[in-house]
């Protein structure tokens, strides 16, 4: 257990982690043990389980769901040895989707094979794939070195002449798993299959009617009777494609791995769906060092959940945004300006890292990474699979009047009360700016209004946008030199929260006011504060607060008159709050 022991203090909170022994091996059954709280209250304890089982894979089939089957009468390999126990398994998938379960049962000449009927409601299409359960050492194996196509009628092996299956923990070196969401996907392969057509890549999905299938220049529609039929019937490398599923699966691509230094990905004037051919993360930078002499300001290159912008101005040239590296398996779109010059294309560096591992299969409910962190952050999430289209903002804050320069900020952008893009600035060295990166999603082309609202964490206020954007796919507002400014017109509400872990004062609202001003301000802790009023020269004009105030979030209101009860004048005034060593002074101006 780490840590064995700690001190909290008020409100603070730790994360304690378990680690279960491996050597030796823990016997079967129920473990318990406790953790123990202390403070001078009292004692609190948490009774921790841990249940050590071997338990089978629930494979459960229903063949009445289905039309077609095929048979498969094979041999199964696990670690060299043939299965021979009647309690071994082995189960057939098409994508996540169980399909066939068979145990091991004599053959012939006291040979051990599983027979295997395997369903599909397609006739042909598919790519049937394998996971093996070795009973005795309580093993599950998710994969085998073998795959099979699926043939309505097929029959695959026999009793004489069964095929092989040899159980693996790891796919080969020559396979790409490519995760893909319920929703709208932007993907593409640095692996050259034996079938390259729209049907053979998309093999080990298991689409529905509708599921659409697109390319920069042409598109398929998936019909279960047909496949995916329309004008997108080959995929190449060099290429980027979009494909909207019914159901989430992988894209198991098996074959030759491209060599990036060899390969040229032709780009033109203006929008390129690209593929990203190295088989390990590169950072923008160098992945697209090859364009560096046809680059200009303005130029762009998008991932389906970030982008970055091209500023060329000397020491300072070079991409900036949230998009950091481009990553195998997804699609990019590149916008070039003199897109035209590049001649016969560019060339992507090989990747010098690790070999790749294959990539978590991303959840349908995407929550952006950058914003993970803000304590208090309102339920702003955003289903980027969920749209076909998107557009680009880059924004930078204008908060009461004063410029946004803190990370921890937080914009939404939301359209009819909709959350569709969330960002968080970042510090832009070219300008000393924060500016936040927000890709807007959609499934218009054109025509909605968007709409911004700011979290800023530090007041746990949530603060409305005066600006209106009107909604275009692949449109681009602000740049890195010149972006769009986000100024705030009044908080749309308060998060409630837990106790703040520091003191803070908040700008006032409405400011500039007239007649009444609200200022909020927090406390960790309990003291003596003093909230006061100064005019511009210096000189106390209101006490707003003063004695002992409990910890938490508070407010305050100032009418805009003096001690005596008297209109002040119009003009700027400071207030200022003063608890113990702490101190902070704020500006706002009335207006009459």
């Amino acid at each position: 257990v780490s840590p064995a022991a700690d001190t909290i203090a008020v409100g603070g909170k730790r994360i304690i982690s378990f680690t279960i022994q491996e050597e030796p091996d823990l016997d079967r059954g129920i473990h318990e043990g406790e953790v123990r709280a202390t403070s001078g209250q009292g004692q609190a304890v948490l009774d921790i389980y841990l249940t050590v089982s071997c338990r089978e894979p629930a494979w459960i089939l229903n063949p009445s769901r289905y039309e077609h089957s095929m048979t498969i009468v094979a041999e199964v390999s696990i670690d060299d040895n043939t299965a021979n126990d009647p309690d071994d398994r082995v189960a057939a998938f098409v994508g996540a989707q169980l399909r066939g379960v068979a145990n091991v049962e004599p053959g012939m000449s006291n040979s051990k094979v599983v027979f295997l009927t395997v369903y599909s409601n397609r006739t042909s299409g598919e790519t049937v794939r394998f996971q093996v359960w070795d009973d005795d050492q309580c093993q599950l194996y998710n994969s085998t070195f073998e795959h099979y196509a699926f043939v309505s009628n097929g029959m695959i092996g026999s009793p004489d002449d069964p095929v092989p299956l040899t159980a693996a923990d790891v796919l080969p070196d020559n396979v790409q798993v490519i995760p893909l969401s319920q929703g709208w996907n932007w993907f593409s392969t640095y692996v050259t299959g034996m079938d390259m057509s729209a049907d053979g890549v998309l093999s080990d999905l298991t689409p529905a009617v509708g599921d659409i299938l697109k390319s920069q220049t042409a598109f398929a529609q998936f019909d279960p009777g047909m496949g995916w039929v329309g004008s997108l019937q080959l995929l190449d490398n060099v290429s980027g494609y979009m494909v909207k599923l019914s159901e989430p699966g992988n894209i198991i691509q098996e074959g030759s791995v491209v060599d990036p230094l060899t390969t040229l990905v032709q780009v033109v004037d203006g929008w390129n769906w690209v593929g990203y051919l190295p088989d390990g993360p590169i950072e923008v930078d160098e992945a697209l060092q090859d364009l560096n002499a046809i680059l200009a300001g303005g130029d762009m290159v998008r991932s389906q959940y970030s982008f970055s912008q091209f500023v060329n101005s000397g020491n300072d040239a070079g991409w900036f945004g949230d998009l950091k590296s481009m990553e195998p398996g997804e699609g990019y779109k590149l916008y070039l300006g003199n897109g035209s010059e590049a001649g016969d294309g560019f060339r992507y560096p090989s990747y010098k890292g690790a070999s790749p591992t294959s990539p978590p299969v991303v959840s349908e409910q995407v929550i952006c990474r950058k914003t993970e962190t803000v304590e208090g952050l309102p339920d702003w999430t955003v289903s980027q699979n969920a749209y076909q289209y998107n557009m680009t903002v880059i924004a930078r804050l204008n908060i009461e009047g004063s410029e946004g320069r803190s990370d921890n900020d937080v914009i939404g952008a939301f359209v009819d009360g909709e959350c569709r893009g969330i960002a968080r600035p970042i510090h832009l060295s070219a300008t000393d700016q924060y500016a936040a990166f927000l890709m807007i999603h959609s499934n218009e082309a054109i025509g909605e209004s968007v709409n911004f609202q700011v979290f800023v964490p530090e007041s746990r206020m949530v603060y409305n946008v005066a600006e209106v954007i009107t909604y275009e796919a692949d449109a681009a507002a602000g740049t890195v030199r010149e972006p769009l400014v986000l100024r705030t017109s009044g908080v749309a509400f308060e998060v409630p929260g837990t106790m703040p872990n520091d003191y803070s004062l908040s700008q006032n609202y409405p400011n500039p006011f007239n007649p009444v001003t609200i200022i909020r301000y927090n406390l960790p802790a309990p003291g003596e504060i003093t909230l006061s009023v100064y005019n511009i020269l210096g000189q106390k004009v209101r006490t707003l607060v003063s004695g002992f105030v409990d910890s938490g979030p508070h407010e305050a209101i100032w009418n805009g008159r003096d001690e005596d009860g008297q209109p002040v004048s119009t003009g700027v005034y400071l207030y200022r709050i003063e608890s113990g060593e702490f101190n902070q002074t704020k500006k706002m101006i009335l207006i009459k």
